[in-house]
């Protein structure tokens, strides 16, 4: 019975997009995007019927034109209503299963295809699917319904408007509830896409036409190894908001380093715990052992004593972040208010289950979440709480609001969170984040994945940036044997008060603050005695190597090593 009734391949395009509207319908040659595509997959005869689903929206007349030129039916409706729309465009055929394929891959491998289909039935799956690590070239993959799913999540009432506009989201979420094959490749090339989502890659995608009879996994892949400069563009930027490049845009800091034996200017930046109260349990937290030690929160007048000294003295921005969650703090809004008054720069590490009011948002150069799940059971087990998808939708509120403010996903990568990144990827782009800043977890190296993330890049768009750098940019125990001299940088303030000469190193419990706000200002502080007796043992190489951590600061001061040791200064 599964084999008389078949599959119905559906064809989900529309000309809105907010990369490249009109992307499906762009000129490949003599033939259009959609056109090449609908051709191909007419020759699909493991295909019982072809249709193209699309909305009612006016914009859309033309995507039936060109269907219609095809001979290809059409149907429209649901405009934010992904599931809805592909159930309409099926439920008269009443098929055994449904091909979803997205009208910009018009590279799709209809031999893969095919074979998923066979697997799909004979293995009685829900859903499956081809796309992902191990899978077909990103482009050339599509999904597989079995009608059933497909109409239970069609009439699923609790279903939200994302996981209807995602049509396998609420699957893909769910992985227990449904039987999923997750298709591989005999020749998986996780670095390519074939996808057209920006002008450039419809030269690249008339390349591989022009040039390739047969249109498969293996063809494509074997061209693209052979004509490696097709895909450089899409290889993303290399700047990192943590690189060491930053460093540059302080001259004067530099000057210091190179001239002085001891840096007295303020630090650039500050790191702030307000509080140490925090709503998640997470299993590898690097400050769940200062929260043991230390108490305290911090009140808007100690704040205010405090942004107006760190101002004067030079520092630019505050970074608002733990120990604890700061957006729980029973004063943030004043005290984000106050520090944007006194003049200092924004920037917030939060862990995104409060949400922002949207009138502070613009306070904020930028805002990172620290996700580090891509399910909600992941999130759960990581966190110990239950609140993946609202921290999601405080993550789109972010988007919806941000105006000038760069938001960011801040994403710890182990063994166990790897799977599903490329799915909450794509949503991240959808909600219109900034970048993603994948990292180790450094103080636990044993849940260090095995996985290079650099096939990751391959989403990235001229709006969205996947950062892999900080994967492997703190990497170095011991400082590299280096005299640590970059520690003015920055500075750790926690909320009982103290001030940390460094970061890293106040892990060790007989490590003690060079100061405390509630006993002195930080003025003077910072040019006290215990942080010149402090900064003296660091500017030890030996103390370093035995000591020092894993340390963003390490590739700082190897940069200003390297620079003190040149002989001939007056040249380039």
């Amino acid at each position: 019975m599964a084999v008389e009734r078949g599959y119905i391949g559906v064809v989900q395009v529309r000309y809105r997009s907010d990369e490249l509207p009109g992307k499906s319908l762009l000129g490949l040659g003599d033939t259009t995007v959609l056109t090449y595509l609908l051709e191909r997959l007419k020759s699909a005869s493991f295909l019982k019927k072809l249709v193209v689903a699309t909305t009612p929206e006016a914009e859309d007349d033309i995507v039936e034109r060109q269907a219609a030129a095809c001979g290809v039916p059409v149907y429209r409706g649901a405009a934010d209503d992904v599931i809805r729309r592909l159930y309409g465009a099926v439920k008269d055929g009443q098929p055994y299963g449904i091909v979803r394929i997205l009208g910009n891959t018009p590279l799709v491998d209809i031999r893969d295809m095919e074979e998923m289909l066979r697997l799909h039935r004979d293995g009685g799956y829900d859903y499956a699917y081809n796309e992902h690590v191990n899978g077909v070239i990103f482009g050339m993959g599509c999904s597989v319904f079995s009608y059933k799913i497909l109409e239970e999540l069609t009439n699923n009432q609790s279903l939200t408007p994302e996981q209807r506009e995602i049509g396998s989201l609420y699957i893909r979420q769910h992985p227990e509830k449904f039987k999923i094959l997750k298709k591989d490749a005999v020749n998986a090339r996780p670095l390519y896409r074939v996808t057209l989502d920006e002008p450039r890659d419809a030269e690249l995608i008339k390349s591989i036409i022009g040039h390739l009879p047969v249109i498969d996994n293996d063809t494509v892949g074997e061209y693209l190894d052979q004509n490696p400069l097709l895909t450089v563009y899409q290889k993303g930027s290399t700047v990192s908001e943590t690189g060491v490049d930053k460093l540059f845009l302080f001259p004067s800091k530099i000057e210091k380093y190179l001239t002085a034996s001891f840096d007295t200017t303020y630090p650039v930046s500050v790191e702030l715990s307000l509080t140490n109260v925090c709503n998640f349990d997470c299993e590898w937290c690097s400050d769940s052992g200062l929260r043991e030690r230390l108490g305290g929160e911090f009140s808007v007048d100690d704040m205010r004593r405090l942004f107006h000294d760190l101002k004067e003295g030079g520092t630019k921005g505050v970074v608002i972040e733990g120990g604890g969650e700061p957006m729980i703090h029973k004063d943030f809004r004043a005290i984000a208010l106050l520090a944007a008054e006194t003049g200092l720069a924004l920037g917030m590490i939060t862990n995104g289950s409060v949400p922002l009011d949207a009138d502070l948002i613009p306070l904020f150069e930028w805002v990172r979440v620290s996700l580090d799940a891509a399910t909600p059971e992941q999130h759960a087990k990581a966190k110990k709480v239950h609140v993946f998808e609202r921290v999601m939708e405080n993550i789109k509120h972010l988007g919806e609001h941000k105006g000038k403010t760069t938001i960011g996903v801040g994403y710890v990568v182990t063994r166990e969170n790897i799977d599903n990144l490329e799915n909450l990827l794509l949503r991240l782009r959808n909600y219109k984040v900034d970048y993603i800043q994948l990292r180790p977890v450094i103080d636990c190296p044993h849940l260090w994945p095995d996985t290079d993330l650099a096939f990751l890049k391959k989403y990235e768009t001229a709006a969205f940036r996947v950062d892999i750098g900080a994967m492997y940019a703190n990497d170095v125990r011991g400082n590299a044997g280096k005299a640590c001299v970059a520690h003015s940088i920055s500075t750790v303030i926690t909320a009982d008060g103290g001030v940390y000469l460094c970061g890293r190193l106040n892990i060790y419990d007989w490590v003690k603050p060079i100061g405390n706000l509630h006993a002195a200002t930080f003025n003077e502080i910072w040019h006290g005695e215990e942080r010149r007796l402090q900064a003296g043992k660091v500017a030890d190489p030996a103390f370093c190597k035995e000591h020092c951590p894993e340390c963003r600061m390490t590739k700082y001061n190897i940069l200003i090593d390297r620079a003190r040791n040149f002989k001939t200064r007056s040249f380039i």
